[in-house]
């Protein structure tokens, strides 16, 4: 998925836009057994011009999930 974030007040300082950045979310999901599934995702955040100030690196993260119905 992608999505964009925003602040809802007006832009401080010397910003110009309410403009936070974009995220984009890539999962995916495994049924190992009945009663137990795998999830896994990776996502990325890149600033808007705006909002990243002096470090301009995208930020990026991973999960992992097991989940068991009992």
């Amino acid at each position: 998925t992608m999505e964009e974030y925003f602040i809802l007040t007006e832009p401080i300082g010397d910003n110009t836009s309410n403009a936070v950045g974009s995220e984009i979310d890539f999962t995916t999901k495994y049924n190992i057994y009945e009663n137990l599934d795998a999830q896994g995702g990776l996502s990325i955040f890149f600033p808007s011009d705006d909002w990243q100030g002096d470090d301009s690196d995208t930020g990026t993260w991973f999960y992992f999930m097991l989940t068991a119905g009992l």
